[in-house]
């Protein structure tokens, strides 16, 4: 398994998969805030399930930046990016910003029904939020190492003029008529 593959948990779709259904198990509006006399509350189990998911998502965190330094670090930055990694990679970024994009739409939903954004869980949903943007940054600075790296094959452009001596014969006779003029 690769460095990259490690770090991503194993498997991008299985891990982020995982990670966004707690969140959406989570059911902001209702589970986690509870009305209590005309008083918004956290419910405390959720709440404490949000915090374990933000610590599961840091240290997927801390893997990314760690394998961010070595790969910079490294003699050989390509040996990190085999076809399997990209293709994770490449799946991550799409499963990260899914999920982004979930709990945006969550997020707003829960500020408009409740109002109150210095609640607990407002608070909560806004941390996961900055995490898991967080995470997008991680895995997007992988991805744009790997751009970097590829580097163009000369086999894959066709040359535009292919010189034969009846075309240089043609451009000498060209410029040779052009200096003539010229003086």
């Amino acid at each position: 398994m690769s460095a990259i593959i490690a770090a991503l948990g194993g498997n991008a779709s299985a891990s982020v998969g995982d990670t966004v259904s707690q969140a959406m198990g989570l059911h902001w509006e209702s589970s986690v805030v509870e009305s209590k006399n005309n008083c918004n509350e956290a419910n405390a189990e959720s709440v404490a399930i949000a915090v374990a998911l933000i610590d599961r998502l840091n240290t997927q965190i801390s893997a990314l930046h760690e394998l961010y330094r070595e790969i910079e670090n490294s003699d050989d930055p390509k040996s990190y990016f085999d076809d399997e990694s990209v293709d994770e990679l490449l799946d991550a970024n799409a499963l990260v910003r899914a999920f982004e994009e979930m709990l945006r739409i969550q997020y707003d939903s829960m500020i408009r029904k409740n109002g109150n954004t210095n609640s607990d869980a407002i608070v909560t949903a806004k941390k996961i939020r900055r995490t898991v943007a967080k995470l997008r940054s991680g895995v997007t600075s992988l991805i744009s190492i790997n751009n970097q790296l590829k580097t163009a094959k000369l086999n894959d452009y066709q040359p535009q003029l292919e010189m034969t001596s009846d075309k240089i014969a043609m451009l000498k006779a060209a410029t040779e008529s052009a200096a003539s003029r010229v003086h």
